[in-house]
């Protein structure tokens, strides 16, 4: 799950640079915005597609229109096909570039659950653990 301060740190910049989003192929879940990414891949025989765009010098990629968008609405829905998306540009006040990655930005956790006496994970105890994870995140 990617954590939201990775869109916060996206809207911070006051100049794109750049911007790349890697995905592996799309299943029946993604919506028909993603649909020709997902052919394309098909038609190559390939299981990730990536997609870089860069501005033209000294021109900005949009915020909220094109690659940085469809970034935005990949990292909000939450689905596991997202490889990695990175931003680079600048902030404001800042004259050196920064790059941020999705991968980066991963909530993840460890829990220890019980077992029964075979070793095997007690279902319950999972649930318990993943719902303590996700009202952390959640709020």
């Amino acid at each position: 799950m990617i954590r939201k301060n990775f869109i916060t740190e996206i809207n911070a910049f006051e100049r794109i640079r750049e911007a790349s989003i890697r995905v592996t192929r799309p299943n029946a879940s993604w919506t028909d915005h993603y649909t020709d990414l997902s052919k394309l891949a098909e038609d190559s025989g390939g299981d990730k597609v990536a997609v870089e765009i860069k501005a033209a010098r000294g021109a900005a990629l949009k915020k909220n229109a094109g690659i940085v968008k469809v970034i935005k609405e990949v990292v909000s829905d939450g689905e596991p096909y997202l490889d990695d998306a990175t931003v680079k540009g600048t902030r404001q006040n800042e004259t050196a570039e920064t790059t941020v990655h999705a991968k980066k930005h991963i909530q993840h956790t460890k829990a220890i659950v019980e077992a029964d006496d075979a070793g095997v994970p007690i279902v319950n105890d999972i649930r318990s653990k993943l719902s303590q994870f996700l009202s952390s995140i959640i709020g």
